[in-house]
Order: structure tokens, then sequence, then C-alpha cells
């Protein structure tokens, strides 16, 4: 179906960089992970019904360059947002890419394969999340003046 390349669990919602490995791989995996969550919260709350606004959004990487990028944007989510350092951050990939726990839910031999180490990961980790605060920050200062 697919597999999981990094992830990251925010407050309002979460991001998924994932591998399609079969024909409609990604939008069956969704399905069955928003359906089960769904499942499981509607049963522990004792409630019924939709529990997600809309569908998901996916988008083709059609470079390494981007799939580089975009995983040290997801596992850099948090702390983009402001919520945690992306490291403390447990509920993302990047602790295991990291190395700081054992994990395997994500697959992360491919993103880590084009860096010289962890260490040189992370660098290119903190470039993205600057980058990226200083890009809401600028969106932020443009709409609110």
């Amino acid at each position: 179906m697919a597999d999981i390349i990094c992830y990251c669990l925010n407050l309002n919602h979460f991001r998924l960089l994932l591998r399609q490995l079969t024909d409609d791989g990604v939008s069956k995996y969704l399905h069955k992970l928003s359906m089960g969550y769904a499942q499981y919260f509607n049963y522990k709350n004792k409630r019924s019904g939709s529990l997600f606004e809309g569908t998901y959004k996916a988008a083709q990487i059609k470079t390494d360059e981007y799939l580089t990028y975009l995983s040290a944007y997801i596992n850099g989510n948090s702390e983009i947002h402001g919520l945690a350092r992306a490291e403390k951050w447990l509920w993302s990939s990047y602790r295991d890419y990291l190395n700081l726990r054992p994990g395997n839910l994500a697959n992360k031999e491919d993103i880590l394969g084009d860096f010289k180490d962890v260490r040189d990961y992370k660098n290119y980790v903190k470039i993205v999340i600057g980058e990226s605060r200083e890009i809401k920050t600028d969106i932020k200062k443009y709409f609110l003046e």
C-alpha cells in the first residue's frame, strides 16, 4: 500500500510523507487510517458521525530535492508552529531520524542516505525550520499591518 517516510502529529492536523507502493496505495492507506481512527474516537467518546472536516490533500513529489525538503519540513513541523523544539516533540518521526529512540514506523533510510551523517541532516532541518518560521512571520506582518 504505502510506506511512511516521516510524520508529525500536531494539535489540530497531521502531516505524512508517504511513498506509494501499489496503485491507489496512498488513498487506500489514508482511508484505512482515517476510518480506523474515527471509529476508535467515536467509540471512546460515545459519538457517531464524521470526524474530519474535509478530505486530505496530496501532491506527487517529483524530485529528490523536494522529497528531502519535505522530510525536513514535516520533521520540524512542531517547531515551525511553535509547539515545541522539533527534537523534543514525541509525536513525530524526527526523534527516530536522530536515533533518540528506537523506531521503525518511518522508513528513514532513503532520506538519511543523502546526508553525510545524522548531524548533517539535523543541521539541514534547522535551516528549513528557520526559513519556514521566517516566512510565517513575514506573512503575518504583511496581512496584519
